[in-house]
């Protein structure tokens, strides 16, 4: 389940505008507003939101620990290729804690 705030960035993040969203996902725009503003928001339209979302190119990273949850793109294989012999270009890159 996302929340608000992970439902605004990812919006951002894929460029999708409310009305964009509302269609993809099949949640109305107002209620996707009011959600956006800390509303309530049925588990199965958050799930239908999410989804949406996700199909569009965002990931939503789960709350672990003291770190919070969150929303960062999406690769495709041939993304993370590419990205990984950018990355190894200059010898091997470091430590990092998503993969």
């Amino acid at each position: 389940m996302i929340n608000a705030a992970q439902c605004r960035a990812a919006r951002g993040l894929v460029d999708l505008s409310t009305e964009q969203l509302a269609e993809h996902s099949g949640v109305l725009e107002d209620t996707l507003l009011e959600f956006e503003r800390g509303g309530e928001l049925d588990p199965s339209a958050v799930k239908a939101v999410g989804r949406a979302l996700e199909a569009a190119g965002a990931h939503f990273l789960p709350e672990r620990g003291a770190r919070g949850a969150g929303v960062r793109f999406k690769f495709s294989r041939q993304s993370v290729k590419r990205v990984d012999v950018w990355e190894n270009e200059g010898g091997p890159a470091g430590e990092d804690d998503y993969h």
